[in-house]
């Protein structure tokens, strides 16, 4: 079943899912549930709820003297205390750890990333080496590959004292026996306690404060307020249980970033057909809402290939469409072009027609059973890609370099399409073969 026909089986019960959103509406609970997540946190906006590497960007902010000059050196100097009373710095003397907690730490040093590692902090007389794990485990050694890098540095830099925090939500210790020796573990708990502390003795800027008291509020509900957390994912996934309907189709109605870049393309195509008529007489397919794709026809092909005598699979009288193709990558939004043909309820004519303009292109034949084909398409190499919604040009802007790719790409398709078709000769360049759905001999 093509795509067009599920959308408009799921058009057909509209009038139930708009009951169900009523309803769902009306219920009380929807007030409690309102109540339970009602806060907003700057930190769930950028989606860091659980991301290790996003929570090494906060606190990478919050240990630096040189961004946070309030903060900073407090919450620093718990974290060594801390980690002078642990079992794995026993072997310090009492008179090294005094002059390691009398330096201060207002000039200390924060590397992201060096050498692979979450969070390296530099002070005068110490190094700390923070591992972050919030939901991932060890891999490949990592933590004595780490501690060798570490230790070799602060012998070549004055001989500074090498602190190993292995940080997680539940204290976790390392893997390792051997590693266990060196690596104190610190739960986010913990962290939380020195923020909290140092906010408390300091007046921060306004917007410093705001940014401060959102990833406090994103700790205490990851990490520490779990009876709290339980009680409202029950209240919402009651609510879920009892409105799932309602709240599909909610969902439903939100575009996501393929429907935007596809509506955009849609437009532009409209516009473009009617600016550059010249071109292959490009014809939009009319009051298409498919997300992912934007269809087309040209004069020329509709003439070599005709129309289906009934319904095609596309749900119309379509034989054929170039199909402009969106879909979401790693690296962003990919647009590519194609030429598809579909055999669903064709007639043998039809068939033989579509099976003829192939072999034309391809140089191959049709398996005997098949309904869709993809003729030709984009090549890697060639096809676009939109890292950001932001770089979405305007309608309109047709100097844009998305839309002059767009060109580029629609000229090179059908150029490979109906320009080798033109340049085959009258076997396939014959428009009675396709107006009247005759037969032909290749001698017409």
């Amino acid at each position: 079943m093509s795509m067009d026909n599920i959308e408009s089986i799921e058009g057909s019960s509209e009038n139930v899912s708009l009951d169900a959103v009523i309803k769902m509406t009306l219920d009380d609970s929807i007030e409690e549930l309102d109540r339970a997540t009602r806060s907003l946190n700057l930190f769930d906006v950028f989606g860091m709820a659980r991301m290790e590497i996003r929570h090494s960007f906060a606190l990478a902010w919050l240990l630096n003297p040189l961004q946070n000059p309030e903060l900073a050196p407090r919450i620093l100097r718990d974290l060594m205390k801390y980690a002078l009373n642990s079992n794995q710095l026993n072997g310090i003397s009492v008179e090294q750890k005094i002059k390691i907690l009398d330096e201060g730490f207002k000039t200390a040093l924060v590397w992201r990333e060096w050498n692979h590692i979450d969070l390296l902090v530099e002070g005068e007389k110490a190094v700390f080496c923070i591992e972050n794990k919030v939901d991932s485990a060890e891999h490949d050694d990592q933590l004595k590959q780490y501690k060798e890098r570490v230790d070799s540095y602060c012998e070549t830099h004055g001989n500074k004292q090498p602190i190993y925090l292995l940080l997680s939500p539940d204290e976790r210790e390392a893997e390792s026996e051997e590693d266990k020796k060196w690596w104190i573990p610190i739960s986010y708990r913990e962290i939380l306690g020195f923020i909290e502390r140092a906010k408390e003795k300091t007046t921060l800027p306004q917007t410093s404060l705001l940014m401060v008291e959102n990833y406090l509020e994103l700790l205490r509900r990851e990490f520490t307020d779990m009876d709290e957390q339980e009680g409202k994912k029950a209240i919402a996934l009651k609510f879920y249980q009892e409105h799932k309907d309602a709240i599909k189709y909610l969902f439903s109605l939100i575009p996501d970033d393929v429907s935007v870049v596809t509506e955009n393309v849609r437009a532009w195509l409209r516009q473009y057909a009617e600016r550059h008529q010249e071109i292959a007489h490009i014809i939009p397919r009319k009051d298409e809402t498919q997300k992912g794709y934007v269809r087309f026809q040209t004069e020329k092909l509709n003439s070599l290939i005709g129309e289906h005598s009934g319904k095609s699979g596309w749900a119309d009288s379509a034989l054929y469409y170039y199909e402009i193709v969106i879909n979401e990558t790693d690296k962003g939004i990919r647009i590519g072009m194609q030429l598809a043909f579909c055999a669903v309820g064709c007639s043998k004519d039809e068939k033989d027609r579509l099976e003829k303009v192939y072999k034309e292109l391809s140089q191959k034949d049709l398996r005997k059973e098949w309904l869709w084909r993809v003729v030709w398409s984009t090549n890697t190499s060639d096809k676009y890609t939109i890292r950001s919604l932001a770089d979405l040009p305007e309608i309109g802007k047709e100097a844009s370099p998305m839309y002059r790719k767009l060109e580029i790409m629609l000229k090179k398709l059908i150029e490979n399409t109906e320009g080798k078709l033109i340049a085959a000769g009258p076997d396939t360049n014959t428009e009675s073969t396709a107006a009247t759905g005759e037969e032909t001999d290749g001698n017409s």
